[in-house]
């Protein structure tokens, strides 16, 4: 098995880098438990002191998120002619667990009663297809860029 020159190990790893993350993490779980207003989420009158502390950070989560992968990115460049193993490793650690974790969200939105969704089971398989919507392939065309997903994988969405 071939070593990977910039695997760290957890006691390699940047504390203060992983409690940041961590924190953007919760602020996030938060954000979307609060929810963005009283008919979401907990659904809190807007008077409620979780509300404003939910809007003061509302320039902190998403930044943070950014700026954190900025660094980890930065840390663990990809090295020429490794583009292909550095792909399949994030293939493989974020979307799978991507496309379990969009199964387990939608079967739980058809099961729990009072979600805001009307899904059907024959819908369920159609949530992935809906989450795929990004190109598969690179495609440098202005419409995907523009509405979010390829014209030529998806020609319904010109």
């Amino acid at each position: 098995m071939a070593s990977n020159n910039n695997a760290k190990t957890v006691s390699d790893r940047d504390k203060s880098l992983d409690t940041l993350r961590g924190i953007a993490c919760v602020l996030l779980v938060f954000y979307h438990v609060v929810g963005l207003d009283p008919a979401s989420g907990l659904r809190l009158p807007w008077d409620s002191r979780y509300h404003a502390f939910n809007e003061q950070l509302a320039y902190v989560r998403m930044p943070l998120f950014t700026f954190l992968s900025g660094i980890v990115y930065a840390l663990r460049p990809v090295s020429r002619g490794a583009g292909k193993q550095f792909a399949g490793g994030k293939l493989k650690r974020l979307f799978v667990p991507f496309i379990f974790v969009s199964l387990i969200f939608a079967i739980g939105q058809k099961l729990v009663p009072g979600t805001n969704s009307d899904l059907t089971w024959a819908q369920i398989p159609l949530v992935l297809i809906l989450a795929l919507r990004a190109p598969v392939v690179p495609c440098r065309a202005a419409a995907c860029v523009r509405i979010g997903g390829c014209p030529r994988l998806f020609p319904s969405i010109r």
